[in-house]
């Protein structure tokens, strides 16, 4: 059983849980995935389990957005969240300043990559900034296409183009950098 660390949004360790009932993560290709942890509630470190902290699984991290009690013949913690990537749920697409729309013609991964940046690194309005989110390095895959977006969910807008594209993204946690960081990925043809 592998083991979960507990660690808060400032990337302190909390708490590190070895002996859990089942966790089962769901990886999505397209949005952020979700993962869900059961584990007897009189086992030790349970009380880490907490809303708003992340839960780190191997090279898997989430946010904790669900704590739920479980009465039967043992008491269970039910705990489910969604994957790094749902922050960027937490933004719309502001189009840039004078523009009704921000439209990009460009590679899939361009596009991709400028709208995370624009909206949740160095938005126009400095309260938008998501600290601790960075975006890796550009590397142009994707076919070029043309897209335009005004006031969506980011992560919604992000889904369509990975659609149309085939590129998958994702949030994954450098715990040495302390940072979030966002990267499109290309499929491998097996």
């Amino acid at each position: 059983m592998q083991p979960v660390r507990i660690i808060d949004t400032n990337f302190n360790l909390i708490a590190e849980i070895d002996d859990y009932e089942s966790l089962i993560w769901t990886r999505r290709w397209h949005k952020p995935g979700e993962f869900e942890l059961h584990i007897n509630a009189n086992k030790q470190n349970t009380g880490a389990l907490q809303k708003g902290r992340l839960l780190l699984a191997g090279d898997k991290a989430g946010f904790i957005l669900h704590r739920e009690l479980k009465q039967g013949n043992t008491e269970q913690i039910m705990v489910k969240g969604t994957s790094l990537a749902s922050v960027a749920g937490r933004r719309i697409t502001v189009p840039p300043v004078g523009y009704a729309y921000d439209r990009v013609n460009a590679n899939a991964e361009t596009i991709m990559k400028g709208y995370v940046t624009r909206n949740c690194i160095t938005p126009a309005e400095i309260d938008r900034t998501i600290s601790n989110l960075v975006v890796a390095a550009n590397q142009n895959r994707g076919e070029k296409i043309v897209y335009q977006t005004r006031y969506k969910q980011l992560d919604e807008e992000l889904e369509k183009i990975s659609l149309v594209s085939g590129l998958g993204w994702d949030v994954r946690l450098d715990w040495q950098a302390m940072q979030w960081v966002f990267d499109v990925f290309a499929g491998r043809d097996l």
